[in-house]
This record gives structure tokens, sequence and C-alpha cells, in this order.
């Protein structure tokens, strides 16, 4: 059993050590070159789409949002983004929508089959017409056995808006995931 745990902290230092720290770790965050992001589930990947930027202060294009009256959407990365247990994961992003005062969130969810603890963190905002810039951190918990799925050394970002009465469109741009040296 000793010898079990001594390889786990080998492979967990190994994976920790290549992850790269004070850098972006979402591909396409800006959606230039794509997009890294799914629907959460699959009526919700038909209401996003990459589009021309409306009114950005940078770039060509961002990720438009379609939340139909009466449901609410969710997206989340198409890939896992690495983390280290222990560390502090920043998330930036830029958002505007139709409406001010639009509810949003954005979830760090660290979900693993077989987990002992479902580990994730919701942060709530007020989206308004204007781009504004949102920035969220987040300590990573370092007691891997408290939450085991910290052991996959992955996360996955997830953005989504609450049903609502009536229909909403939002723009979501340069998205940022750096985990903190």
């Amino acid at each position: 059993m000793k010898r079990l745990a001594t390889l786990l902290l080998a492979v967990l230092t190994l994976t920790a050590a290549a992850v790269e720290t004070g850098v972006n770790l979402l591909p396409n965050g800006d959606f230039e070159h794509g997009n890294p992001f799914n629907g959460y589930s699959a009526a919700d990947t038909p209401r996003l789409s990459t589009v021309p930027a409306p009114a950005f202060l940078c770039g060509a294009t961002s990720l438009r949002l379609d939340q139909p009256a009466n449901t609410g959407l969710s997206i989340r990365t198409a890939k896992p983004l690495p983390i280290i247990p222990g560390k502090t994961v920043r998330v930036t992003f830029w958002m505007k929508a139709d409406q001010d005062n639009l509810t949003a969130h954005v979830i760090i969810d660290f979900f693993q089959s077989k987990q002992n603890r479902h580990l994730y963190k919701t942060y709530l905002f007020k989206v308004s017409q204007e781009w504004a810039e949102y920035t969220f951190d987040y300590d990573i918990p370092a007691d891997t056995e408290a939450y085991t799925a910290l052991k996959a050394g992955t996360c996955n970002l997830r953005f989504g808006i609450p049903k609502t009465p009536e229909a909403h469109v939002a723009f979501l741009d340069d998205v940022e995931f750096i985990l903190l040296p």
C-alpha cells in the first residue's frame, strides 16, 4: 500500500511539473481559430456559434449563445483543462448580452466518475449590453483524499444562463484559464 501511495505521488508530481503556470491553458478562447466549447447537453450544442464579434475591442469573432425562452443554456469546454491541486486558477473573460442585468454563471467543475465528492465552484454575475471583463480566482484544494477527483489533474469550465421566461442572446470572448504560479 505504501508503494502504491508513493507511485501515485510520483505520477501527480510529474503531471504537475508538465502543467505550465502563468499562461492561458484554454486554446482558442478568443474564438479566432475555433471554438473550445460544446453544449453541456445535446440540446445546447446548436445554440452556440462563432460569429463576427459585435463591436468587440479586439479580434474578429466571438461565441454567440442563443438562449430560447423558458430554457436554460449551458456550455462546457470540449476537452478537460489541466489543474494542479493546491494552486489558484484564474478565469478571465469578456461578455455582453441583449439586455442589462442578465444573470449568468461560470463554473469550475472537477467532476470525475467514481469520485468521493463532487468539487465545483460556481460564480454568478450580471451581464450588461456593453462588453465587460470578468475575473474570478479559485484556490484549488490540495487535499486529494478529501476530493479524489483532483487526482485526475483536470477540470472543465462551464458557462451558462439560467432559465428565463424570455429568450436572450449573449456573446462570450477572450476566455482565459490560468493557473497562477
